[in-house]
């Protein structure tokens, strides 16, 4: 910790425009994203994400190729937040057990906002390509989904096997409920439907006495 805090001090501190051009970027990020959680990504122009966000156009190039990258830098954010709403939610849980459930249940409450399904779930797999949306997706939630099922399977609380097998398809499963709550007509009627159903998977998993 020591080493660590001293290398911390020896590192230089942002400079002037490094520290404006981060906030620009931020800027752009959060204006876009509001932009594509409302109108969607092809009824989305470039012009009216930097008059939003106040910058020129140069300064968007700066950070962002084209618009497929600046969407991608958005949906990465959506991600980070869905994952935040996920472990917040498996915090409360009692156990590794309630936990892992408590998550899954958060990130499907997460999906529920009109912006989350528009960027995350609708648009997407469609403007990045289902593989580099997979990616990505996996890259915030795999890890978590994986830790979830060892700590519960180390506590006794789930039958033995692969963790990092059952996390591929826990995963998929919550993904695919995921899917349904966007393009339900009505998604908190199907959200209760999901839960349950994911809670059925997730029983398939316990071990047989649990402790």
């Amino acid at each position: 910790m020591v080493v660590t805090y001293r290398r911390y001090l020896d590192m230089p501190a942002p400079s002037i425009r490094e520290t404006r051009s981060d906030a620009t970027r931020a800027r752009l990020v959060m204006r876009a994203a509001k932009a594509f959680g409302t109108r969607g990504y092809a009824a989305t122009s470039l012009d009216d994400v930097v008059q939003r966000a106040r910058v020129t156009k140069g300064a968007l190039y700066h950070h962002f190729a084209d618009k497929r990258a600046l969407f991608e830098a958005v949906f990465e954010e959506e991600e980070r937040r869905l994952m935040a709403g996920s472990m917040a939610a498996a915090s409360g849980g009692r156990d590794a057990w309630e936990r892992l459930r408590a998550g899954c249940h958060g990130f499907l409450r997460g999906c529920l906002a009109p912006a989350v399904q528009r960027i995350v779930l609708l648009d997407a797999p469609a403007v990045l390509g289902w593989e580099r949306w997979r990616e990505i997706d996996a890259r915030y939630a795999l890890a978590l989904i994986e830790s979830g099922i060892a700590q519960a399977m180390a506590a006794g609380q789930v039958a033995p096997g692969s963790a990092r097998i059952r996390a591929h398809l826990l995963m998929a499963t919550v993904t695919e409920a995921a899917m349904l709550l966007a393009r339900a007509d009505d998604a908190d009627a199907t959200l209760l439907v999901v839960t349950a159903e994911i809670d059925t998977f997730l029983n398939g998993l316990r071990a047989r006495e649990v402790p």
